[in-house]
């Protein structure tokens, strides 16, 4: 938006619009490597040798560790649960 001479409640409402704009863009870019990373897991999925395929998860495991922690996304982490041996 543009504008000269503009009054306070155009002005907010400009810097509201403006907000929401970069957010969009923001969760567009966020889904787009969202996307690559479960489109590349699929092409692993796909491939024939064992050791490719082995290699290629652990690589899209740490990507996805790194969207997690870029998104503030929490990890789910299984409660340990000990037994007692005597």
């Amino acid at each position: 938006m543009k504008g000269s001479n503009l009054t306070s409640a155009e002005e907010h409402i400009r810097s509201i619009i403006n907000s929401a704009r970069d957010n969009d863009e923001e969760v567009e870019d966020k889904y787009t490597e969202a996307y690559e990373i479960v489109m590349e897991f699929g092409d692993l999925l796909a491939a024939e040798k064992n050791l490719e395929q082995y290699y290629g998860v652990k690589d899209i495991y740490d990507r996805v560790e790194e969207f997690r922690a870029e998104n503030h996304q929490p990890v789910e982490q299984e409660k340990v649960a000990l037994k007692t041996v005597r």
